[in-house]
């Protein structure tokens, strides 16, 4: 009974990070500066499109999945992007695994902050928009904390720590580059790398970087999709 509760618990709690993610996901995407880091005041919730408030049953998780008509904003009628819903149900699915596999532990909250990023970066990449440097940086310091408290291999602590390095040099080089439009989806790649050879064994994270960059190169849309799915076993990797 308890585990039910606490299993219910950890559901909710993942749907309303979720639902905290798609405010990223939406600012990125979009342009929009993050409220918190580059402006002094925020905006409350409202519609994308025809700029309304929202009422809080309109943005919370699980209510806003019933007091919209037709999956359309209340105000305007303009049709909802399905992503936000997909970001919330699987960021709640994903807590809930992690509660199954780690319980309540030290490391839950990692687990969970790595859950929204792998979300975040996913959907990012799927509409072809650079992932920040914060991010990027915030998901190899995730997998490299994690690769030392629980691996006990001195070569995967230094593997680990070597591609870390990796991923802060990438950033100011690709920004200094002269041919920066050019180089910019290889340095896009680089990181990828970066951050799944953290989290995963080289022998299995660069053979599927490469398959990606391989399938973009052929302009295949099959890549985005590509990319997301092995997102998440990266991310299960990380919990079993």
């Amino acid at each position: 009974m308890v585990d039910s509760i606490l299993g219910i618990f950890a559901l909710v709690l993942g749907l309303f990070f979720g639902n905290f993610g798609t405010s990223f996901y939406y600012r990125i995407a979009n342009g929009v500066p993050i409220n918190g880091l580059e402006s002094w005041r925020g905006t409350p919730p409202h519609c994308a499109s025809c700029k309304h408030p929202l009422r809080y049953y309109e943005y919370f998780p699980i209510f806003n999945w019933f007091s919209v008509r037709g999956n359309c904003c209340n105000y305007c009628g303009i049709k909802i992007d399905s992503i936000y819903h997909i970001f919330e149900l699987g960021t709640g699915i994903m807590a809930l695994i992690a509660y199954c596999a780690i319980g309540f532990t030290s490391r839950y909250t990692a687990i969970l902050l790595l859950a929204i990023l792998v979300m975040l970066a996913g959907f990012l990449f799927y509409r072809q928009v650079a992932l920040p440097a914060a991010i990027t940086i915030v998901m190899g310091s995730i997998g490299l904390l994690d690769n030392w408290l629980c691996h006990d291999s001195t070569i995967s602590h230094i593997i680990a720590l070597a591609l870390f390095g990796m991923l802060l040099l990438v950033r100011p080089v690709r920004n200094t580059s002269s041919h920066k439009k050019q180089m910019d989806i290889v340095y896009i790649y680089v990181e990828i790398a970066c951050i799944m050879g953290i989290w995963l064994p080289l022998y299995i994270a660069f053979p599927l970087i490469t398959l990606i960059y391989c399938l973009h190169n052929q302009h295949s849309s099959l890549y985005r999709y590509l990319y997301f799915i092995t997102l998440l076993p990266t991310w299960l990797f990380a919990i079993l």
